[in-house]
C-alpha cells in the first residue's frame, strides 16, 4: 500500500472537536478501524455510505466541510443526484462535437473498443469532456508519439471513469464502467495509465487503492495525469529531445488548486511542463478570477452571466486582456480541458489561450489546427456549418443533428463579427471588402496571432 497522501481531509480535526478517538470514531461509525485510519492519513477515500455514517458522528458536518470540492465528487455528491440521468445524451453530446472539428481519417485516438493489435507500455485515456477540444486531444497525441512513448489511447464512455454516474448516485454503475475501463487498459499490456482529466486520477487512483486495501491485491496498473507524465518524459529525454520551433510565450498557468491535490499538482505541471519549451517564459499563476466562473464547477462560486451580445463577449474578452498585461502574459494556460473549452472564446491577440499541450506540439512541430476556437469565433451557426460539412458528413451526421450540435458548442453571442480581426464588433477594424480577414475553421485560422 503507496504511503502517499492522495486525499487530505479535515477529519482529525474535526474528530478531536467531539471528542473522539479513531477507535471510537470508527466504532460508531461502524467502518473497520484500521480502514478508518488509512482514511483519515488521506491514503484511502470512504464510500458513500461510510462518510454518510463518519459525518453523522462529527455532528453532522457536510462533506464540503471534510473533503474538498473534487474529493466530495469522487466519493458521490448528493448535490448533483437526478432522478432520471440520460447517461446516453451525456456522452453523445461530447462525441458529436468532436466530429463536427475532426474527420475520421484524422482520428488518432479510439473511440471504440478496439481489439488490442499490439502491446503497449502507457494508455493515454483522452477522458470525456476533451472531445469538445479535439486539436487537444490531436496535439497530446502527437506529442506522445514525437516523444516515443509506447501507447494506445481512448476517449469517452468505453474508457472512462465513472466519476458521472458516482456523481448522480449510480454507484455500482460507476464501478462496473471503472473496471472495465482497467480491463481494457490491462488489455493492451499497459501497467501505466495516464488520464487527460484530473478527475479521473483522482476516481481510478481512489479505486485501486480501496481494491488493494480491501483484497491484498495490486491493480497492477499506476495511474497519472497527463503533465505529470509529460514533464517526466521530457526530463528523462533531456536533450535528445526532437524540438522545431522556439516560440514566443509569456505564459501565465491557470488552474483550480483547491479541488483536490491531483487538480493542484497539474496547475504547477503546467509550468514545469512549459519550462522545457523554447522561447516559453512562466510569468506568473492563476488560480480563481473574475471571470472563472464560466469553468468553476465547484458550487457555492457566485456565477457571472455567460455573455448574450458579441458586445458582451468582448468586453469579457478586454477584462482577460487587462489581466494577462497585468502579469506581462501573451498566453493563458489552463491545466484542464473544460477550462480550455470555456476560456477559449476569450482569446484575443493580446492575450491567446492555449493549453500547455498544443503549445509543446507546435515546438515540436506537430501541433494541428484550433477548429475550436476559429468556430468559437466565427459564431454563426450557418457558417460554423457550412465549413464543417465536410468533416461531420464523413460521420453520417444528418444536416438537423449536426446543426443541433453546432447551436449546442459554439453561442452566436461570441462571434467577433465579420472580420476575424476581432475589432468589428466595437467598429474599430479598418478592414474592408478585400481587405476582410476571414476566419476559417478547418484551417484552424481565426485571425490570431500571439503565443508561437
Amino acid at each position: 500500500m503507496s504511503i502517499s497522501i492522495l486525499f487530505p481531509n479535515h477529519l482529525a480535526k474535526a474528530r478531536g472537536a467531539v471528542g473522539l478517538s479513531v477507535e471510537d470514531l470508527a466504532a460508531r461509525s461502524d467502518v473497520d478501524p484500521k480502514l478508518y485510519e488509512e482514511i483519515e492519513a488521506g491514503r484511502l477515500l470512504p464510500s458513500f455510505q461510510e462518510l454518510e455514517r463518519i459525518r453523522l458522528q462529527l455532528g453532522g458536518l457536510e462533506p464540503a466541510e471534510l473533503y474538498a470540492y473534487s474529493l466530495v465528487n469522487t466519493i458521490g455528491d448528493r448535490r448533483f443526484w437526478q432522478d432520471k440521468p440520460d447517461y446516453k445524451r451525456f456522452f453523445e453530446s461530447m462525441a458529436e462535437g468532436a466530429r463536427l472539428l475532426v474527420a475520421p481519417d484524422e482520428l488518432l485516438w479510439l473511440d471504440r473498443d478496439a481489439v488490442p493489435d499490439r502491446a503497449v507500455d502507457v494508455f493515454f485515456n483522452m477522458s470525456c469532456s476533451t472531445q469538445f477540444v479535439p486539436h487537444l486531444m490531436l496535439d497530446s497525441a502527437a506529442v506522445l508519439q514525437a516523444l516515443g512513448v509506447s501507447y494506445a489511447s481512448g476517449s469517452g464512455p468505453q474508457y472512462c471513469c465513472g466519476t458521472y454516474y458516482r456523481r448522480t448516485g449510480r454507484f455500482e454503475g460507476g464501478a462496473h464502467m471503472n473496471a472495465a475501463s482497467v480491463k481494457r487498459t490491462i488489455a493492451w499490456g499497459a501497467d501505466t495509465a495516464v488520464h487527460m482529466c484530473t478527475q479521473c486520477v483522482n476516481t481510478f487512483s481512489e479505486i485501486a487503492r480501496r481494491e488493494e486495501f480491501d483484497q491484498g491485491v495490486d491493480q497492477g496498473v499506476t495511474h497519472t495525469q497527463l503533465l505529470r507524465f509529460v514533464d517526466e518524459r521530457l526530463t528523462e529525454l533531456g536533450d535528445r529531445v526532437p524540438w522545431q520551433r522556439e516560440l514566443d510565450v509569456r505564459l501565465l498557468v491557470h488552474g483550480h488548486s483547491t479541488y483536490s491535490f491531483v487538480h493542484d499538482r497539474a496547475k504547477r505541471d503546467v509550468a514545469n511542463v512549459a519550462r522545457h519549451i523554447p522561447g516559453v517564459q512562466v510569468v506568473g499563476s492563476l488560480d480563481r478570477i473574475s471571470i472563472d466562473s464560466f469553468c468553476d464547477s465547484e458550487p457555492g462560486v457566485p456565477k457571472r452571466p455567460l455573455p448574450r451580445t458579441p458586445a458582451e463577449a468582448d468586453a469579457y474578452r478586454d477584462e482577460l486582456a487587462q489581466i494577462g498585461a497585468s502579469w506581462g502574459a501573451n498566453v493563458v494556460s489552463p491545466s484542464h480541458q473544460t477550462c480550455l473549452q470555456k476560456w477559449s472564446p476569450f482569446s484575443s491577440d493580446r492575450v491567446r489561450v492555449r493549453h500547455v499541450m498544443s503549445l509543446l506540439a507546435e515546438a515540436l512541430g506537430v501541433d494541428h489546427p484550433d477548429r475550436y476556437t476559429a468556430a468559437s469565433r466565427l459564431g454563426d451557426t450557418d457558417a460554423i456549418l457550412d465549413q464543417t460539412r465536410p468533416i461531420w458528413s464523413q460521420w453520417s451526421m444528418s444536416e438537423d443533428q449536426a446543426r443541433e450540435t453546432v447551436r449546442g458548442v459554439f453561442d452566436p453571442a461570441f462571434s467577433v463579427g465579420e472580420c476575424a480581426c476581432g475589432r468589428s464588433v466595437a467598429g474599430q477594424c479598418g478592414h474592408r471588402g478585400e481587405d476582410i480577414i476571414p476566419i476559417d475553421v478547418v484551417a484552424g485560422r481565426a485571425g490570431l496571432t500571439t503565443g508561437g
